[in-house]
Order: structure tokens, then sequence, then C-alpha cells
């Protein structure tokens, strides 16, 4: 820990390696399946890629099924880290589904047309509910653990429960609401700070040691009348360079930010990403990442003004230092009161962005390239994950320059899907340049 930094909590959540129950299409539960040889595979290609990178933990904790056990297993010896093995991180208990084929399932014990919260899965098993209660209570026993960095070997309907205690939402029944699914082998990384309170989502779904484009698609089945949103920050501007809170305050690009989004516009093309239409911030700096990526890839460009950042007032364009000065003049934690003078409270960002929410729901089911400004792009996750601004604490998504997340809309399920969150992996290629 570095001095003078706040005690902190460094969490990465990491789904095991391909099973035989994934493969051969089983409800896994708490029924044992082993790793199978591709499983394994991606255990030791991640571990490689943590110890090429001087990636390390304090400690390492897993499920005791084997799936998991075996994933972490293979990490750890890797990395030289002690590992734990903790009951409460296994998978739900799916009842009489457990190792059961998913079309034996489907005729024995069919879903019913309206799933509660409250009842057991397959007569015997955990309800969604007691779910959601037991990762909470797992995520507690990290926090009472002292600061540190934290490897989570789990599965994936408990980790997509951790989730949601986490972020402070309540699952939905029927599958509704949202879901944070992780691949096999893919990972999260987050931030607790308890002197502030807040969690900090850095990452989601970041898998970099998957070595082709076919095994980085998105596993999803999406219907037709599906979104797909990808929300994009711009790229690096004069005022983050120079450290400055923009808000509305006008900045050109860097020639760093130039470079940065021409190497999104490049990876996009080897990966054959389409879009249906950009979106984009009248600011400056969003607006030229978005015409350098869609004159790349041959879009159509709306500008649209209800994407611009949050409005500072007189703090737009301070930088942190006069901020600070200003701070104790500022109700940083009350979200109706407006910032900067006559700039805006975080409320009325939130109902912006939740405009927004009903505005790209009414277009034509497609996929949309929103390009936008780290505030405003948190504000519209949380408004489709139902969290309000409660305060300044209040849960923050991460969103690096030209980084990137990707977001899909079922209507039929009324569910929404972070597939992805501070995707900048062509940002590598900037890195080996300088």
């Amino acid at each position: 820990m570095t001095p003078g930094n706040p005690p902190t909590y460094h969490i990465t959540l990491l789904r095991h390696g391909e099973s035989v129950g994934n493969a051969e299409g089983y409800h896994q539960g708490q029924a044992e399946f082993p790793l199978t040889d591709k499983g394994r595979r991606q255990a030791r290609a991640l571990a490689d890629h943590w110890s090429a990178r001087g990636v390390s933990f304090d400690q390492a904790i897993a499920s005791p099924l084997s799936r998991a056990r075996e994933t972490a297993e293979i990490i750890t010896a890797a990395l030289n880290i002690p590992l734990s093995f903790d009951s409460i991180w296994m998978e739900r208990n799916n009842g009489l589904l457990a190792g059961l084929p998913h079309s034996t399932a489907a005729e024995r014990y069919p879903i019913p047309d309206f799933v509660s919260l409250y009842h057991p899965i397959a007569r015997t098993g955990e309800s969604l509910w007691e779910l959601f209660i037991r990762s909470g209570r797992a995520v507690e026993t990290i926090m009472r653990q002292p600061p540190g960095r934290y490897l989570i070997v789990s599965h994936g309907a408990l980790l997509d429960m951790a989730f949601h205690a986490i972020l402070g939402a309540i699952p939905h029944p029927n599958f509704h609401g949202f879901a944070l699914p992780l691949r096999n082998t893919a990972y999260s990384r987050l931030r607790y700070t308890p002197q502030e309170g807040q969690w900090r989502l850095l990452t989601h779904n970041e898998h970099p040691h998957f070595d082709s484009i076919a095994e980085n698609a998105s596993g999803l089945e999406l219907p037709p009348d599906a979104y797909h949103f990808t929300l994009l920050r711009h790229g690096e501007s004069v005022g983050n360079a120079e450290d400055k809170l923009q808000g509305q305050a006008d900045y050109p690009l860097t020639e760093r930010g130039r470079e940065q989004a021409r190497l999104l516009a490049a990876r996009w093309r080897a990966e054959k990403v389409t879009f249906d239409k950009a979106i984009a911030s009248p600011l400056e700096r969003a607006h030229k990442t978005a015409q350098i990526i869609s004159e790349s890839l041959g879009l159509p460009l709306e500008i649209a003004p209800a994407w611009m950042e949050f409005d500072w007032g007189d703090l737009n364009g301070l930088s942190s230092q006069e901020v600070d000065q200003r701070s104790a003049t500022i109700q940083w934690d009350d979200p109706y009161f407006p910032i900067g003078g006559d700039g805006e409270s975080r409320w009325s960002v939130y109902l912006r962005a939740s405009r927004s929410v009903q505005d790209l729901i009414n277009s034509p089911p497609g996929r949309y390239l929103i390009v936008a400004h780290g505030a405003i792009l948190n504000r519209f996750l949380s408004a489709v994950l139902g969290l309000t601004p409660q305060n300044r604490a209040s849960v923050r998504f991460a969103f690096e320059n030209t980084a990137f997340a990707d977001l899909y809309f079922i209507p039929d399920r009324h569910l929404w899907v972070l597939d992805s969150l501070n995707n900048h992996d062509h940002l590598e290629q900037e890195d080996q340049r300088q």
C-alpha cells in the first residue's frame, strides 16, 4: 500500500475455466464437473498472462467445486500466492436440475410462466433471493479481511448475484432486470475504498488471454429485436492532459487522443465490427473522436446534445487544485444540489441520461455507437441498472480515454446485459509505440 493512500480493497472476480458440464450442456449447480482440456488451457493462459505482467494477489479464495478448485490451483501455483477454499462461493444449488442435460431438465421441470424471486428452483434448490443473500454474505467475508488484493474464483450465477449485491440492486423476478455474465476464465476488477464507502467497477468480462477473434466474440444469442449499445468515452483531450475538470468547457483532442481514436477504428475494422449508426456529444473531444471512427468505418453520425458532459457550472475548466480550493462551498453529497452555482445537479444529469434510455429504446433495434463522456456514460449505466444517485459515493464505472462498454437490451425479457466495461485492448498498441 502506498503511504498516504487510503486503505483499499482490490478485488478480482474470476469465473472458472470451461467444464465438462459447460461443453456438454448440463445444468451444473453444485454437481461436480471437472474442467475440460480447453478449460485447463484457459486457466494456464490466464496464469501466463498475469505472470508476464507481474500481476499478483495477497490471497486467492475459491469455491471448492472441482471446476473452480482446479482453475484456482493452476493460477495460484503459477503466481505463487496462497489459496483457500470457502463453500460460500459455491455455485447456486439448483435442486433437482443438478447434473441433468438441458433437454432432460426442460421436459421434467419446465420453466413456469412466472418465476418468483422467493420460490426454490427445481423444488429443492435455492431461490434467487437466497442466492442473492448468500452472495452478499460472500462479499462481506472479503470485507472482514484486511485491505489488500484478493482473487475470487467462483461461478457464473453466484458472481452475477455478487455484482447485484455490490451495486446495491436487488434481482428481478422472471429473469428480468439486468445481468453481468462472465465467460469462462473472464474476470472483473473492482476497487472498494472504505474511507469513501465507494465501489468502482474497473473492468468487466476482461479476457486478454483469449487468442482469437472467435473466442473473443460474445457468446450471447440475441433475438432480432435486441439492441446493442457500445458506450465509448472520447480520446484524450487537452483538458485531460492539463488535469482540468472539463464538464461542458470545450477542449479539443490532443494528438495522442486522435491516435487513440485511430487505433480503435483500426481494431474494429480488423474485428469486422459494424454499427448501424454513431451518436455523439457535440463537444469537440467527443465529436472528433466519433468523426475519426465513423469516417473509418463508413458510419452515419448524429450529433445529440443530450450526450454532453455534466455541466459543472462555474467549475467548468478549473484545475483539480482550483476545484479543491472551492470544495468546502459545494454540497457534493446532495444529489439535488446544483454543482458550481448554475451547473447541473447529479439528479438532473441522471434524468437526462434516463431520457436517453427512452429515446434509444424507441429507435429501431440495431447496434449503436455512443461517443460521449465519463460522467454521462456513468449516469446512463446507472439508469439502466436501476441505480439512483444517492450521494458522491455512488458506484462508479471506469471509462478510460477511448475505452468502451458493450451493453445489450432484450425487449421481450426486459433484460439489460453488461457484456464488457472499460475495454481498451487497442491501447496496448499505443503503449508499444511509446
